[in-house]
């Protein structure tokens, strides 16, 4: 197959995927929320800013990552493909088995596109995903603690 049949394919999969990824239930939670979630063993923060804006500034909470965006999933020919690393998904399901995931960003809107990607996945089935209301910018505005370098 030549790459002219792939583009119309993988526009086709762009347009059943993204209702589906819209119409699956996930939970946007405040940072109240978050806040006393991430005092459960069973919680983690997942910062999907990054690396840099990570060193620069993070929630201070036990178990808080950073993991890019752009590291868990493929784009190719501007369009989101939607498959990510296989073996850096698997390596996730694994870690996140069982677990309180919350995902942020700076103002939580990349963060929630990532939230809805992971429900797609059976995988992580046994995981609960959440999404950060505002980011880490509505974070600190609430008064929690963050670190800076």
């Amino acid at each position: 197959m030549n790459k002219y049949i792939y583009m119309p394919l993988s526009l086709i999969l762009l347009l059943i995927i993204t209702p589906i990824a819209s119409s699956i239930p996930y939970t946007n939670i405040t940072s109240e929320e978050a806040f006393n979630m991430g005092l459960n063993k069973n919680t983690v923060f997942i910062d999907v800013r990054g690396y840099k804006d990570f060193i620069k500034e993070k929630i201070k909470m036990p178990r808080v990552f950073c993991t890019p965006y752009w590291s868990l999933f493929s784009y190719k020919d501007d369009f989101r493909e939607g498959m990510g690393d296989r073996i850096t998904l698997t390596l996730f399901s694994k870690i996140l088995k069982n677990k309180n995931v919350i995902f942020y960003c700076n103002i939580g809107k990349t963060s929630e596109d990532i939230t809805k990607h992971f429900l797609l996945y059976e995988m992580f089935s046994d995981s609960r995903f959440y999404n950060l209301i505002g980011g880490i910018k509505a974070w600190e505005e609430a008064g929690y603690p963050v670190s800076k370098f």
